[in-house]
């Protein structure tokens, strides 16, 4: 019925030329709603630029009114106390929306009967005794709760559920500590005015700062309350693809903030996030802030930073340091190096000295400068990383010691001042403590001796200022040490040397003016280091490329100064590798070679004419290759060939031929360059490599010693030796017989 009521309110409105479309139907489609009206004025750019707007649409949300405050008549109600009942009693009549006005009363709950009235629009209860509002959703299109001076405790999340019209809240100097997390983030409605200064809130929850459902509203007002943090308790974290809309002001003036938000704490795991909130208004003027190092995160990001602390109403001070009172926090920008926390002596700060973390810089500040009355290095510092040290003015002496002393926190030295002290030399040892270090300042110190290892520090980070040195031919490395005077650090170390002439630079200092000579004897270690380096890369090049080689020279020493094997271990004495679809080769084969080696009494293995029928080939010529004794490779053309099976039959010989050569030291390869193959003609690894070593006959036979070098590979020293040896096997072979008969 009351929803009713709005509409037909609306229309009437409407037809007497009393709506103004375009901004109030925007505003209808943003809410959901069609009883708002917004002021003419929001349509002018002098009216917002006046009021400080952004846009015509925020100007509504603060401005608009809603159509029964304009269009129509509305009812009161008198307040009636009956023993602990409180009745509500008409006071107009035929009227459709009603107010219900009570203040500075006794009331300790809203009364129970106001849901007996579904068209009430405005209530003002202010400054009574309330405790307790979650009755309150009933009224589904109360537009106004006035609820100032009461003592109202906390608000729970959902306590104004479903109230889509409810566009002002006014719930200040109350006693509420707790605001309940999400009250606001996934508020649905038309929220715009929100009051809860004056309580007792000593925190907030982060959602309770943005709203993810409700794109625009105007003001929600936390001023004047005891806010020192903002919590995170539930882990909440704000997501890229999240919309946080228009927003609006948010009042936290006048609370106890200090230092400043940890973003990434509050749900801010990516500090750009935040920069999605450019339309938000943050005012935390006129709280205890203090200018520290938790304030050096959000200054150091410019864009967001610049954006959000240069609007006009935010432009807060510091409180604390008081060297930083009233100092404008968005100028900290120019100058972060100001934004300091100091360290106490509890965190081991030593006595008079001051220490603090600066996070411009990734350091932690000990300044001891004229300080430490013992004159040693502290025992022990603040327990950070990348320690600032300045230790200057101090008549520290003996560097070595203080470094032996203080070895638990060497390590984690970024930089160190040790001007002005009573040191004299500069050890191995003492350079070795400083390898982390990005500056070292030893100036003003009579320095009369630099261990060579400070070339191992970076020159532009050490500062020796100018030192006078005797110098000697040990201290030329300071030539092509010291920084060129085109850098900047220049100026860092200057080193002269005493002369006849008087102290020169020692950059133009030459050898002779320091009386050195050639070390021979370092010019002859030089010389063979030089040479040792060379055949090393030499044979490291040599093994690398031609191993393979290198072993098969190596079996052929072994098998000239070992014992022969007994041709009784082999059933074949000779294994033959050749192409048998070469009919050149085959006749070769079958009238010259086999003929020779029969002649000698030689037992053969052909696979084409010895292999068994039905047996698989490569089985029979692993087991043939292992039963023989030398295993001869006829070289011809591949290339030549026309069938593909062939080739894959010679190159699976080879392979097991190789593999059964490296298996066993008594086999021998022999291979007869038929075709007069050059190595790139052959595209086996391992017989490139037996043709490099010369272990290969030629067939041209020019020097008419083919057969006599085959019979030397063979190991035969006599043509008859074969026959000889034969004809005694065979001649035992039968007496064996004879005897078993």
């Amino acid at each position: 019925m009351s929803e009713l009521c709005i509409v037909l309110l609306m229309v009437v409105l409407c037809y007497n030329g009393s709506c103004s479309k375009t901004l109030d139907e925007q505003l209808g489609v943003l809410f959901n709603r069609s009883d708002l009206r917004c002021p003419k004025e929001c349509e002018t750019q002098d009216f917002l630029n006046k009021k400080r707007f952004e846009d015509s649409m925020e100007c509504c949300t603060c401005a608009a009114e809603s159509l029964w405050v304009v269009g129509t008549k509305v009812g009161h109600f008198d307040v009636l106390f009956v023993k602990h009942y409180i009745e509500l009693k008409v006071k107009d009549h035929a009227v459709n929306f009603y107010n219900l006005i009570y203040t500075y009363g006794n009331i300790t709950d809203i009364p129970s009967s106001v849901c007996n009235f579904g068209t009430i629009v405005y209530i003002d209860l202010s400054f009574n005794q309330i405790k307790d509002i979650r009755n309150i959703a009933c009224l589904s299109i109360l537009d106004t709760l006035l609820l100032a001076g009461n003592k109202i405790q906390s608000l729970i999340a959902d306590v104004f559920h479903g109230m889509k019209h409810l566009r002002r809240v006014d719930v200040s100097f109350n006693q509420i500590t707790k605001l309940e997390p999400t009250f606001f983030l996934y508020m649905e409605g038309s929220m715009f005015h929100f009051d809860l200064s004056y309580n007792n809130m000593s925190e907030i929850d982060v959602t309770n700062m943005v709203r993810l459902r409700q794109k625009y509203f105007c003001v929600v007002n936390f001023s004047h309350n005891v806010l020192n943090e903002i919590t995170n308790p539930s882990n909440f974290s704000f997501q890229r693809e999240q919309d946080f809309g228009h927003g609006g002001y948010l009042d936290f003036t006048y609370n106890n903030f200090s230092h400043f938000f940890n973003f990434e704490k509050i749900g801010f795991q990516d500090l750009q996030l935040f920069g999605k909130m450019q339309f938000y208004s943050f005012d935390f003027q006129h709280n205890n802030w203090i200018c520290d190092c938790k304030f050096y995160p959000f200054v150091s990001q410019a864009t967001l930073s610049s954006h959000i602390l240069h609007a006009s109403h935010v432009n807060f001070k510091c409180n604390r340091p008081p060297q930083f009172k009233n100092k404008i926090i968005k100028n900290f920008r120019h100058y972060p190096d100001l934004l300091i926390c100091n360290i106490s002596m509890s965190e081991r700060c030593p006595h008079k000295c001051h220490c603090f973390y600066q996070p411009s810089r990734n350091q932690t500040v000990v300044n001891c400068r004229a300080k430490l009355s013992s004159k040693r290095f502290p025992l022990v510092l603040p327990e950070y990383k990348n320690l600032a040290l300045d230790f200057s003015k101090n008549l520290i002496s003996d560097l070595d010691n203080q470094f032996e002393r203080t070895k638990n926190y060497t390590f984690r030295i970024k930089e160190i001042n040790l001007e002005g002290n009573n040191f004299h030399s500069i050890s191995e040892f003492a350079v070795s403590q400083l390898k982390r270090t990005t500056m070292f300042n030893m100036k003003q110190n009579q320095i009369t001796s630099i261990d060579r290892s400070l070339r191992n520090l970076r020159p532009c980070n050490v500062q020796l200022g100018r030192l006078d040195l005797v110098c000697t031919c040990n201290d030329l490395w300071f030539q092509s040490w010291l920084p060129s005077p085109t850098m900047p650090c220049y100026n860092n170390t200057l080193i002269f040397c005493k002369t006849e002439t008087g102290y020169k630079s020692i950059t133009k200092v030459t050898k002779s003016e320091l009386g050195c000579t050639e070390d021979s004897h370092l010019k002859w270690f030089n010389l063979c280091i030089g040479i040792l380096i060379s055949l090393v890369v030499i044979f490291a090049f040599t093994g690398y490329n031609f191993y393979i080689e290198i072993y098969i020279l190596w079996r052929r020493f072994l098998r000239k100064v070992s014992r022969p094997v007994s041709r009784n271990s082999f059933q074949y004495d000779i294994y033959i590798s050749c192409n048998e679809d070469d009919d050149g080769l085959r006749n070769w084969i079958s009238c010259e070679l086999l003929s020779h080696l029969n002649d000698r009494g030689l037992k053969s293995f052909l696979p084409y004419r010895d292999c068994q029928p039905g047996r698989p080939r490569e089985e029979e010529i692993i087991d043939s290759i292992s039963k023989s004794k030398s295993i001869l490779v006829l070289l011809s053309d591949l290339h030549l060939l026309e069938r593909e099976s062939t080739k894959a039959w010679i190159s699976c010989e080879w392979k097991y031929t190789w593999l059964k050569y490296r298996e066993d030291f008594s086999k021998n390869v022999i291979i007869i360059n038929y075709d007069f193959l050059n190595n790139r003609d052959v595209s086996n690894r391992y017989i490139q490599a037996f043709m490099r070593a010369s272990i290969c006959i030629d067939f041209s036979n020019y020097r008419k010693d083919m057969w006599s070098t085959l019979n030397s590979v063979l190991g035969l020293s006599s043509p008859s030796y074969g026959f000889r040896y034969h004809r005694f096997q065979s001649s035992l072979d039968t007496a064996t017989i004879y005897l078993q008969t």
